[in-house]
């Protein structure tokens, strides 16, 4: 069970599959988190995940206020 960061009600579990805007490619997802992006730029630590169209991922999902949390792996 994992509650919505946002609003604080239970999320559903599922899986989301990660389509390219033209059905063919790629996407880049990156991340920083909010205590590196206070630091300067040379100093953040950031992830990058390459996503390949139809990558599947775990996801959490909430009914309530529609956030999607997709459950990524660094390589």
């Amino acid at each position: 069970m994992m509650l919505c960061p946002k609003c604080s009600q239970e999320m559903e579990t599922g899986n989301s599959i990660f389509l390219s805007t033209n059905g063919i490619g790629q996407m880049i997802l990156t991340f920083t988190s909010e205590e590196e992006a206070k630091k300067n730029i040379f100093k953040r630590k950031s992830f990058s995940k390459m996503l390949l169209s139809a990558s599947q991922a775990e996801t959490y999902h909430c009914p309530a206020c529609k956030l999607i949390l997709p459950l990524l792996k660094e390589d």
